[in-house]
């Protein structure tokens, strides 16, 4: 039985394979053009990011880095966190929330810190 299920994963991959290169073979043949760079842009994974820095930050990237092919800006992380800042500034005074706001059927809400 462990035999058998080995072989149709081997089978399965090699077939992916086979249809992966036989995609991006007919792509190149038909004419479409294949990307020339990944998606680019800037993220906040593993950072909190307060309104004003979002915001500065989305226009230094804007000044910068739009020219070179970066279009994307996502804040992805922390926006539902309560944060202690340090004193006197708008910086994170911990890595991680010590709270975060989840409404009645279980979806993040904004950070009060922020309201």
């Amino acid at each position: 039985m462990e035999k058998l299920l080995m072989n149709r994963l081997s089978i399965n991959a090699a077939l992916m394979f086979v249809l992966s290169v036989r995609a991006l073979t007919a792509s190149a043949i038909a004419g479409e053009p294949l990307a020339q760079t990944p998606l680019m842009g800037w993220n906040s994974f593993g950072v909190y990011l307060h309104e004003k820095a979002a915001f500065a930050n989305l226009e230094a990237m804007a000044d910068k880095l739009l020219p070179h092919g970066y279009e994307y800006f996502v804040i992805d992380n922390g926006w539902f966190g309560e944060y202690t800042f340090q004193e006197g500034t708008i910086f994170p005074a911990e890595k991680h929330a010590h709270d975060i706001q989840i409404d009645e059927y279980g979806y993040f809400q904004p950070s009060e810190v922020l309201i």
